[in-house]
Order: structure tokens, then sequence, then C-alpha cells
């Protein structure tokens, strides 16, 4: 049964006993003042009849005196009165209680009707006698039929009001606002939060409603942060698998790099005896150095390769960063001849030197060089630039002397929103299999740990600048923050004309 009929019935109920109750009383109230007026109305006729038949029996005889009666009887209508002898069959039982006055009050019934029978007694009349005043109770009978059926009308009329009133505020107030809360936790449960229930009422349903939408918003954005988290726990999943893949790579290059090592240097001494050899014509000698040219240069990459793969503690040492920066762009120069892009170089300062862990910086400078060509996709220029200045780190305020690698692009640049994103783990514009995004956190870090930081500088339409600050070596007394521990999805600072670094001078390809 519906909440809303179960509090209907039990109204209804409850007024029907509350009506019922009061219609009782009042109709038990109106039959007591209606017997009583009709007793009372016996009496004064009997005390008004008594002397006046006493005084016609006394002087005119008794059928003067019954004559009385007859008129009285005549002119009162429904009552009938008469004169009863004591020893008449219809006189009352002397045994019957009598009142103050003396007078004897009885209701009488038959099959036909209901009577109202008075007996008084006439004090001084020769051997004594009754006055009989009867009353039919017909019109009381009238009197409560016609009440019990006002009663009932009565009850059935507010009964059917007060149904209809609570079937009305019932459906307006509780039963449609019942109906959407219903519909709305439907939807919740089917997992659609962005949808509201109205909630403009000021009542509890009201409230109800307001914090069904509140759980709702906040459920809503739980998902949202499960589906990210999601995603990223994914991305890392894919990341530890395709970081499998290239562990399992580097360890097969390395295999490989170490097998051509031999054929390699057997290639360059058959190389060196062809050039060195007078006997044979000028243009084979000219083919032995090209081919102990390229060998050479195949043995250098190899050796750069396996340099990078390598796996090994991280030890800082003095290092020239000119020289880490050229061998960067020696290992990858392949790679941007493959896209038709240049690499080349700005400003470099000789003898810009840092106490930096060589492997790592390199790791940090050939993930910004590939971004960079990644950016230019089909062709363009990377340059490069090395130079010391004074500058106040980023975090604590603190000024002191830096080495400054540019990375700079001629790419499409980044929007501001791409740009404050750009260190977060994870975050990447790239399509699905191209890049997991974490290369430049993974750079971010590193700087950090050897007291730097980054700068960038990009804005769509005029390529990327990626500035690593390092403290710069002085005589083995470098300038040595405190190392910090990589914070991931923090904003890079971009620092536009502030002239932290040149404007390209006369440049080098490479």
């Amino acid at each position: 049964m519906k909440l809303a009929l179960r509090f209907l019935l039990f109204a209804l109920l409850g007024i029907l006993l509350v009506v019922a109750a009061s219609t009782a009383l009042e109709f038990r109230r109106e039959l007591d003042v209606f017997d009583t007026d009709l007793q009372r109305d016996h009496r004064v006729l009997a005390r008004a009849l008594a002397p006046a038949f006493l005084i016609s029996w006394e002087q005119d005889g008794q059928s003067a005196a019954e004559s009385l009666l007859a008129r009285v009887n005549a002119s009162e209508g429904l009552l009938r009165s008469r004169w009863i002898a004591p020893d008449s069959p219809d006189a009352p039982d002397p045994a019957l209680p009598r009142g103050p006055d003396g007078f004897l009050q009885v209701v009488q019934t038959g099959p036909a009707q209901s009577e109202m029978v008075t007996y008084a007694p006439i004090p001084g009349l020769p051997g004594g006698g009754f006055i009989e005043i009867r009353e039919s109770l017909a019109p009381r009978e009238q009197y409560v039929t016609e009440s019990v059926i006002r009663a009932v009308a009565g009850g059935v009329g507010i009964l059917l009001w007060c149904a209809a009133s609570y079937l009305l505020l019932g459906y307006l107030l509780v039963l449609q606002p019942v109906r959407a809360l219903v519909a709305q936790a439907r939807r919740i449960g089917n997992g659609q939060f962005e949808t509201r229930c109205e909630a403009r009422r000021a009542d509890e349903l009201g409230e109800l409603a307001g914090e069904m939408n509140h759980m709702a918003e906040l459920l809503g954005q739980h998902q949202a942060e499960l589906d990210r988290e999601t995603n990223a726990r994914l991305q890392a999943l894919n990341q530890l698998r395709h970081a499998d893949r290239l562990a399992t790579a580097g360890k097969l290059a390395s295999g490989i790099a170490h097998e051509l090592g031999t054929p390699l240097n057997v290639v360059m001494g058959r190389a060196k005896l062809i050039r060195n050899d007078q006997k044979i014509r000028e243009e084979a000698r000219r083919n032995g150095q090209i081919i102990e040219d390229q060998a050479a240069r195949m043995t250098a990459i190899i050796r750069q390769l396996l340099d990078f793969a390598r796996a090994r503690e991280s030890k800082r040492v003095h290092a020239n960063a000119r020289e880490l920066v050229e061998r960067v762009v020696r290992l990858l120069q392949p790679l941007a001849e493959k896209q038709n892009s240049t690499l080349a170089f700005g400003q470099l300062e000789m003898d810009a030197r840092i106490d930096v862990d060589a492997g790592q910086l390199e790791q940090v400078l050939t993930n910004l060089t590939v971004n960079a060509l990644q950016a230019l996709q089909t062709g363009g220029l990377v340059r490069f630039a090395v130079y010391s200045r004074e500058a106040p780190h980023e975090q604590d305020g603190s000024t002191g002397k830096y080495v400054v690698i540019e990375v700079d692009d001629s790419g499409p640049g980044m929007a501001p929103q791409v740009m404050a994103r750009v260190f977060e783990p994870f975050f990447t514009t790239k399509e699905v299999g191209e890049g997991t995004g974490l290369g430049l956190s993974v750079a971010y870090g590193i700087v950090q740990e050897h007291g730097g930081f980054f700068t960038v500088d990009s804005a769509p339409g005029r390529g990327s600048r990626f500035c690593v600050h390092l403290p710069a070596s002085d005589d083995g007394n470098a300038r040595r923050p405190a190392p910090r521990a990589p914070k991931a999805g923090r904003a890079a600072v971009a620092r536009t004309g502030k002239g932290l670094a040149p404007q390209p001078r006369e440049e080098e390809s490479v």
C-alpha cells in the first residue's frame, strides 16, 4: 500500500471517529433535552387539569369533569387525557416509584407505537383516582431518524471533503516531489550524476532534494577523479610495459653494439691498409679513406649509445656544458636529418663549468631535443646555446651564478594552458602510442636534484624555448643549493621578455 494512501486512510479514520463521537454526544444531549421537555409539559398540564377536574366534579358531577378532559384533548393535539378510577384495570401499580409531586411517569411500548404516560393523583376527590395523560412518541422517533440521517450525511460530506483535500494536497505536496526524488535516485543509481532535481520548495522535501543534488555533484566529482586516477594507472602500466620493452631493446642494442665492435675494427684496419698502400691507384686510396672515416663514425655512435644506455650510479663531476651539448647533438644528428631538421649552435661559452652527473644531464638534453624535433614534424630548426649569467632562483629567490643551456625550436609553440602543465607526469599532447608524458617530468626532477630550475618561453606560432639553469662550478667550489625532491605536477614558470637568454647570433649548423 502506498504511503500517501496509508496517511489518507489513517486521517479519514480519525476524522470518522471524532465526527461519530461528537454526533453521538450531541444526539444524546438533544434526546435528554427532548425527554425532559416532554416530562415537564406533562407535569404542567397535570397540575393545571387536576384542580379544574376536581372543581368540575364537585360542582357538576363526573360527566362534567370528563367533558372538561375531552375539551382539553381537542385543543392539545397529540396529548390525550382521561380519568381512571382507582379500581380500574388501567390504574397504575401502586408499587411503582413516584416523583416528588406524587406523579408517576412511564413509557409504554406497544405493537403500534410507543407512548409517554403520566398518572397524576387528584387529592380531595371522593374515592380517589388519577388523571392519565398520554402522548405518542412518534415525533421523538421521527426526530431521532432525521437526526441520524443528518449526522450520517454530515459525516459523509466531511469525509468526502477531507478525502478530496488530502488527495489533492498529497498529490501536489508529497506525491509529485517524492516521484521526482525517486527518479533522481534512479538516475544517480544509473550513473547520471549531471542531472539535478528541482529544489525550489522551502520544506523538508525541498531540503532533501537539495541534498540529493549535492550528493550527485559529489559523486560526479568522485567519478571524474576516479576516471582520472584509473587513466593515470593505465598510463603508468603502459609506461612500465614500454619501459620494459625499452630495457629489453637497450640490452639487445648493447649486445649488438658489442658484436659490431670487432667487425668495425677489422673494417677500419683494412681501410687503413688500402689508404696506405702506395701501389694502388689514388682513387682506391680515397675510397679507403672514406671507408675508414665512416667506420670511425659508426664506432663513435656505438660508443655513445653504450654510454647512454649503460646503467650506473649517480656521480657528479666537473663537466663542460658545451661538450655535453655537442655530444648530445652528435648522437641525435641522424634523427634530425631523417626528418629534414637542422641542429644548430648559437652562443656557446667555451668554459661553462658545472658539477653534474653527465649521464643524467645528457638524458635531460636528449628529452628536450627529441621533443623539439617531434614538435617540428616536417622539418625546421633546433638551436642550442650555452652561457653563464647571474639569476635569482625561482623558489628561494637567492641569487647566484648559473650556466644556462637553451634548447630553442621553430615549431608551432604551446598555448598557455599547455605550457602550465608541461612538467606534469603523464601529461602529453602527442597521439596515443607516441608519448607517455614522463620525459619532461623526469627532466624536471633531475634538474631540481642538481639544484637548478627550468624556465619556459613559448607562444602559439613562435616556437618554444626551454632553458636549463644549473649552478656554475667555481674552481671546484660550486654554489650547491640543497637538493630538492622533484615535485610532480609543478607548472613551469614562463619568463618572457626578461632578458634571460640573448637572441640567436650567427648560427653554426651541425
